[in-house]
């Protein structure tokens, strides 16, 4: 043993083992070996120095290896490690079967990509994740970041495998957030699912190009608009483009629906969503190439194409429409034409006084408005306008038809010289003139017979206008229920309004006797916001039904907002308030308006807020219903009990009040877009606040309160008069 040299400034523990084993398995081979080793028996010449020599080298690699080859994987690692060679004491140990050992060295010494593989060998996915991330964070710096196309495939690898691991330990989370770092949209989305967050699942699903699943990821997340959306768009990418549009709708978009059903052709369903997204020139259009023309110049006047729609109306041979149409496009004289053919002779006077001068028809135009006001036993006024048109134009052979009506209506009044001297001139320009030559002779006949009876006619001309009660000073304006002017009271010697009815209230019994006893109604309020109605009879001259009433110098609010828009919220303030008491005053005496709207109030030049026309708007639209022309106009205001057909009472004026004041407020009524009637029964209007979010609170309540669709919810008019006064 003195040839031996164990001490520990030569051998650790760990090699002295390994020397010891070195030298007992040769000694084991003969059998004088472990005399040798121990020094007993003979002794080889040389043969201690050289074990000596190996021993004190001290050779643990050779150790190791003989460890490694013997199988003995476990104690090669022991060496390894106490040499501080990790890497090689854990590879030995995962091929000993140690591989939760092997991964904590990978760990310690920050092998991570040997410790994840090493993990996801053994099993353990939980670390085999977190060790793949944190290999994907040494060496990438971050798990977003991927720089040449090499380093990119090798992160989106890494990441899957890290995702894998993760679900695989059931850690779906963590397994997600890696996958969609990594881009693998799909594997990530559908973990989100499983994790019920399906709106980042639908999010990834887009992003991999995934539409189908997106959408069923929207759907399950309760967003059926977006999930619609969605469809359509995958739908429409592979051609299907009507079930595209189905599902476009669905989602609230009818305008891309439109635009897609015009692309497979299918016009008609394209018309229907371009009219309901209020795309009225784009609807015109598909609803004409479907021969649809009624609908199209439906269409065609909403966009104010008036003359295109006016064709249209034509072709469809809807008369009354073309004709408003025309008159709407400044083509009053063919709106007169028909007017006239309709036996609508008041329009067609209305609109032939429109007709210019500069206009190619005029000529025609002043014959037809001298035929007109006789057809309306007006000769006199036909013989006015048609010398005021004429002047001191000489007589051509143009202005032939003018002179003749001018001589048939001078002859109708009874002026038989001043026919005469007309006659006489048309015969001299055109002897074979149409009845001029015949026309002439007897009247110089009738003169010869009764010498004096132009003078009898004067006489009595002159009585009738003595007896006249009411003269009118000017023409104010025409609107749906007849024609207003400015008059003066000759008995009583003040202004007035005289509003002259439409003739279908004298056309139907029923609706005249109703309309005497509306405004008898109406005669009874005393209020100074409401207008004062003085008088109501049938005027002699016309024979048209009229109602004289205090005359207010001022504009309505309709004028007001065409000039400013919307209106300050002093001013709308000032409007609530005198409606409200108006209101108030004619509900407390039993008195529905019907129809209340900016156009029917006025403010007065002395900022007097009055309201005009109490009761007689349902009246109107009986006149209307019953006689040969329709209702119009867009029901902007209508309460829904009104478009329903139900029983209306004061809750009616409430409703359309808070409509009224909405557009004083928003610039717009509640509804505009689409069908307006469907939306005052269905739809429940914007909050104020949302348009102008200056509005007071208080006004934003009591508009939308007003607004409510079922009238038992609405307040009174004192009712707001009194949340508006505490308010205050």
């Amino acid at each position: 043993m003195n040839e031996l040299i164990l001490s520990s400034e030569i051998f650790d523990s760990a090699g002295l083992l390994a020397m010891l084993t070195i030298v007992l398995m040769g000694a084991a081979k003969s059998g004088s070996g472990w005399k040798k080793i121990f020094g007993m028996g003979k002794k080889d010449k040389g043969s201690g120095s050289k074990e000596s020599s190996v021993l004190a080298a001290g050779d643990w690699q050779r150790s190791a290896k003989i460890f490694e080859d013997d199988g003995r994987f476990r104690d090669a690692a022991k060496i390894y490690q106490g040499k501080g060679q990790n890497h090689e004491a854990a590879r030995l140990l995962v091929q000993a079967g140690a591989l939760t050992e092997a991964a904590s060295i990978f760990e310690r010494v920050g092998h991570y990509l040997k410790a994840a593989e090493v993990c996801a060998q053994s099993g353990d996915n939980r670390r085999a994740g977190e060790n793949y991330r944190r290999y994907l964070e040494e060496r990438f710096g971050s798990l977003a970041v991927a720089r040449s196309p090499a380093d990119h495939a090798e992160f989106t690898k890494y990441c899957r495998l890290a995702g894998q691991a993760f679900e695989r330990a059931g850690l779906l989370e963590q397994a997600a957030e890696v996958l969609e770092r990594g881009e693998q949209w799909e594997e990530a989305a559908a973990l989100f699912l499983k994790l019920n967050r399906h709106v980042k699942a639908a999010d990834l699903y887009q992003r991999a190009g995934a539409v189908d699943q997106a959408a069923d990821a929207f759907a399950q997340a309760g967003d059926r608009v977006r999930a619609a959306q969605m469809r359509g768009e995958f739908l429409y990418k592979q051609e299907q483009k009507n079930e595209a549009a189905v599902q476009f709708l669905l989602g609230g978009d009818p305008l891309r629906a439109a635009e897609v059903y015009e692309e497979a052709g299918n016009y008609l369903d394209a018309a229907r969503c371009y009219e309901h997204c209020g795309a009225h020139r784009q609807a015109a259009e598909a609803y004409e190439r479907v021969e649809q023309f009624d609908r199209a110049a439906e269409m065609y006047g909403r966009s104010q194409e008036y003359q295109k729609a006016a064709d249209l109306y034509e072709k469809a041979e809807d008369w009354e429409q073309a004709t408003r149409m025309f008159a709407e496009s400044g083509a009053y004289y063919r709106a007169a034409k028909l007017a006239r053919q309709q036996g609508l002779t008041e329009l067609a006077i209305d609109y032939l006084q429109k007709v210019e001068s500069t206009d190619t028809n005029y000529q025609s135009a002043l014959v037809e408005l001298g035929e007109s006001f006789m057809e309306r036993d007006l000769p006199g006024v036909a013989v006015e306008k048609l010398k005021k048109a004429l002047a001191s134009q000489p007589i051509s052979e143009s202005s032939l038809d003018v002179y003749h009506t001018l001589a048939v209506a001078s002859e109708q009044m009874g002026d038989y010289p001043s026919a005469v001297g007309i006659l006489k001139k048309i015969v001299a320009e055109n002897y074979s003139y149409r009845d001029a030559l015949g026309r002439l002779q007897e009247l110089e006949k009738k003169i010869k017979a009764a010498p004096s009876a132009t003078e009898h006619h004067q006489v009595a001309k002159q009585e009738l206008s003595s007896a006249k009660r009411y003269e009118f000073v000017e023409k104010l304006g025409a609107g749906g229920m007849g024609v207003v002017y400015r008059a003066k009271d000759t008995r009583l010697n003040r202004v007035v309004a005289y509003k002259m009815l439409m003739e279908q209230f004298m056309e139907v019994k029923d609706v005249r006797d109703r309309f005497l006893r509306e405004a008898q109604s109406a005669a009874q309020l005393n209020h100074p916001n409401i207008v004062t109605v003085y008088d109501m009879d049938v005027d002699p001259e016309r024979n048209r039904l009229f109602i004289a009433m205090e005359f207010v110098a001022g504009e309505s609010y309709f004028d007001i907002l065409q000039r400013e828009s919307r209106l300050t919220i002093p001013q709308v303030l000032h409007f609530v308030v005198g409606v409200l008491k108006a209101l108030a005053h004619a509900h407390g005496h039993g008195v529905v308006h019907r129809d209340i709207k900016p156009s029917n109030v006025m403010l007065s030049a002395q900022r007097q807020v009055k309201i005009m026309d109490f009761g007689l708007a349902k009246v109107l639209r009986d006149a209307k219903a019953q006689g040969s022309e329709k209702a119009s106009g867009t029901p902007l205001y209508m309460s829904p009990e009104q478009i329903l057909g139900k029983a209306i009472d004061f809750r009616t004026d409430i409703y359309a009040f808070g409509g009224t004041v909405y557009h004083l407020l928003a610039g717009e009524p509640p509804f505009v877009d689409g069908e307006v009637l469907y939306h005052h029964v269905h739809t429940k209007a914007r909050q104020l606040k949302e348009l102008r979010p200056e509005t007071p609170k208080v006004l934003d309540n009591i508009v939308m309160a007003c607004l409510n669709k079922d009238p038992s919810n609405r307040p009174s008019s004192e009712a707001v008069l009194k949340m508006i006064k505490k308010q205050s």
